[in-house]
């Protein structure tokens, strides 16, 4: 049995060993089965409560993303597992049939090439005997017993050891590097099959665990890892297709040099020696190169994405130089004009007044309008969210996450549920105009009416005001930055 047979035998076995571990998943299947079936509860219990609560319709179709995914877990073997085996074996045979192609060409051309070089070396009479026994024993009985004659014979003996020493070496790197190279595929495949039979063994967990809120993508995720490492062995046989076709090219090279009848065969073999090293250091390349076929994200057009990327660059360089000069024509138009509210309500043009004269009344009604929309409430979710997204256009990110902490601990939808009002009255803006960003502390009063009782609270915020563009989402040009409520304390409860 040859070497290349032996490695085949290896690689058979591999893909026996992974056919027989296969069965070995059901038994996982049971305990993933009670997980999802917990987080199935837990989910469902989660998505149905959050719509009660909020006084809203239940979404149905979400929900049955845990009985599907448990319908996966049951039939995991034959369901999943058989879907991707299925849907990626073609590609398998088809690299690996590419690969045994370029393979037969090289056993072909390469035999072709060994006959060439022998009939070369044969047709030089001073070559002839380094390759040619007969040929070598007839120059040696030519010769007679003259002091030269055994000089010449001493000359022959050593160039014909030279020669075979020589090839010997170089045969000897040549086979070192084969099976470095052979060892190198059987490793990669022996990896392969390890981590395939760990993420199908543990495939059904990993399904089971993507029910749970904050684990959604553990089910994409394994998929991916799934076909990333099912890739390794088409990709082998490519690059090994490759490395073939690189190696007849240059058969066909010496095959043409060595039709000519007055070539020299050069029998040295350092640029074969090199490129097999290149070979080997190519091979670990594969994991990596695998990633670019699918990813974690589930991205597996790259090149798509490159050439997307390049035509969203192009319109997003556009459409922000556009932006910018439409800001700065905008900015420069509103630099003639300003605008007087009337009760924060109605917008005059005012082209007879200053603007640095009307500003510190744009500052405090700016402030003012901000807290009226933030702070003001009623029973009925779109208002709160309509008052909310206009004052968010007054301020930073720094009051949405006020919002957020809000919404996260349930007070809008208790402000819903419970039927309350709640209303707030600025009693005074105090700006500080001496120094830029304006240092800005408001005092407020809030009433919390309920059917039983009115509660009336202290608000005391702070921020820093800074001038900005003037538009219909934000008329007086102000933003307000690092926004924090300072006091919120309960002062007096009335009852009704």
């Amino acid at each position: 049995m040859t070497g290349e047979e032996t490695f085949s035998n290896l690689h058979e076995v591999l893909r026996n060993l992974y056919d027989e571990m296969m069965p070995l998943c059901s038994d996982i299947t049971g305990v993933a089965t009670g997980v999802a079936a917990l987080g199935a509860l837990f989910y469902v219990a989660s998505r149905v409560w959050q719509a009660l609560s909020r006084a809203e319709p239940i979404d149905i179709y979400p929900l049955f993303r845990p009985f599907c995914l448990g319908a996966c877990i049951m039939f995991f073997p034959t369901f999943v597992l058989g879907t991707l085996n299925g849907i990626m074996s073609p590609v398998v045979t088809g690299c690996h049939d590419i690969m045994e192609g370029q393979t037969l060409n090289i056993r072909e051309y390469s035999e072709k090439r060994q006959k060439l070089e022998y009939e070369a070396m044969t047709r030089n009479p001073e070559t002839a005997y380094l390759v040619d026994n007969e040929e070598y024993e007839r120059q040696i009985e030519d010769l007679g017993w003259s002091p030269s004659d055994l000089k010449a014979m001493a000359g022959m003996a050593a160039e014909r050891f030279k020669y075979q020493a020589r090839q010997g070496v170089n045969n000897f790197l040549r086979s070192f590097l084969e099976l470095l190279f052979q060892s190198v595929s059987l490793v990669l495949d022996t990896l392969r099959t390890f981590f395939l039979i760990v993420l199908s063994i543990l495939g059904p967990l990993s399904f089971a665990i993507s029910v749970y809120d904050g684990f959604h993508n553990t089910m994409i995720q394994w998929i991916c890892q799934y076909i990333s490492i099912y890739l390794w062995l088409p990709i082998s046989d490519l690059f090994s297709s490759v490395l073939a076709r690189i190696q007849v090219l240059m058969i066909e090279k010496d095959i043409a040099a060595l039709s000519d009848p007055a070539y020299v065969p050069d029998v040295n073999n350092s640029a074969y020696i090199i490129f097999m090293l290149i070979a080997i250091v190519g091979y670990f390349t594969i994991p990596t190169v695998s990633t670019w076929v699918i990813q974690a994200s589930g991205a597996g057009n790259y090149g798509k994405q490159v050439n997307s990327w390049s035509l969203k660059g192009g319109r997003a360089a556009a459409a922000v130089s556009g932006a910018l000069w439409s800001s700065y024509r905008f900015a420069e138009r509103q630099r003639e004009k300003i605008y007087v509210l009337d009760n924060g309500k109605s917008l005059i043009l005012a082209l007879s007044q200053d603007l640095s004269q009307n500003r510190p009344v744009e500052a405090k009604e700016h402030i003012r309008r901000f807290h009226e929309l933030f702070f003001t409430l009623s029973p009925d979710k779109a208002a709160i969210e309509s008052n909310i997204r206009r004052a968010l256009f007054l301020c930073d990110e720094s009051a949405f996450r006020y919002y957020k902490d809000w919404e996260e601990k349930g007070y809008y939808n208790r402000i819903i549920s419970a039927n309350i009002n709640q209303s707030i009255r600025v009693d005074s803006v105090a700006c500080d105009f001496n120094s830029y960003p304006y240092v800005v502390t408001t005092y407020a009063r809030q009433s919390l009416v309920r059917s039983s009782n009115i509660t009336e609270r202290s608000l005391v915020t702070r921020c820093r005001l800074l001038n900005s563009v003037r538009s219909d989402n934000n008329p007086h040009g102000f933003t307000m930055e690092q926004f924090n409520i300072v006091e919120n304390r309960d002062l007096r409860t009335i009852e009704r």
